[in-house]
């Protein structure tokens, strides 16, 4: 391993681009990583915490910020922000689904599950709805740290402390995602995972893994780790 400068602060996230070029997510900004070469090329103090490209649109990136969301739209080979957005109280996103054109689905450490709605454009948010008790979730107790997780076939799975919800006709129900509760102590949140030998999910403390072909979850034994 040899030690790259392209930041001296923390590294969030690193999303390849095309064979020479990638978008790195440091503590303060974005920076474009071209043929090794570093340039920042956002503000510096937009807080990226979670890169994601659009699955609709190539030359359109998302980025979970420590506030909410903001916009990485390519134009004539340039990155520029297209939405920077930020809310009164910092939500640090910290993963993001695209359930659809212009629509996405943000886990955050601060505050809950939200949906989010884009313009055509990407220049506006027409809609930012927080999960809650109405639509079916929950947080169980005061910490609102959550999680959401596009499965295999599409569907939004949403994690709380409580546990896990499948979005079901507009609303979530309770989900116990083919017994992963009965390995898993509840109080705890769980992340999941899409991996090229199954789905995988993971604590601060435990990694749980499911093959293909497997109908219920194992823990991994990493205890001596």
């Amino acid at each position: 391993f040899k030690h790259l400068n392209w930041s001296a602060q923390e590294a969030w996230d690193l999303l390849p681009i095309d064979r020479n070029t990638a978008l790195l997510a440091d503590s303060y900004a974005v920076t474009e990583i071209h043929d090794g070469h570093a340039r920042r090329i956002t503000h510096e103090h937009l807080y990226p915490r979670v890169l994601l490209r659009s699955r609709f649109n190539k030359n359109v990136i998302y980025v979970g910020t420590s506030w909410e969301v903001a916009v990485l739209v390519q134009k004539h080979g340039s990155w520029k922000l297209q939405l920077d957005r930020e809310n009164i109280q910092p939500l640090n996103v910290t993963d993001m689904i695209e359930a659809s054109p212009h629509v996405l689905w943000l886990g955050t450490e601060d505050g809950g599950i939200h949906r989010v709605t884009l313009s055509a454009d990407s220049s506006r948010v027409l809609s930012d709805q927080r999960m809650g008790k109405a639509e079916g979730i929950d947080y169980g107790g005061d910490l609102i740290d959550s999680a959401v997780f596009r499965m295999p076939d599409g569907d939004i799975v949403a994690s709380t402390r409580a546990g896990e919800f499948l979005w079901k006709n507009g609303k979530f129900i309770r989900y116990d995602f083919d017994g992963i509760d009965k390995l898993h102590a509840v109080g705890h949140l769980l992340r999941f995972a899409n991996g090229k030998n199954g789905m995988w999910a993971y604590d601060y403390s435990h990694v749980y893994h499911k093959n293909p072909s497997a109908s219920v979850w194992h823990e991994e034994p990493i205890n001596k780790i």
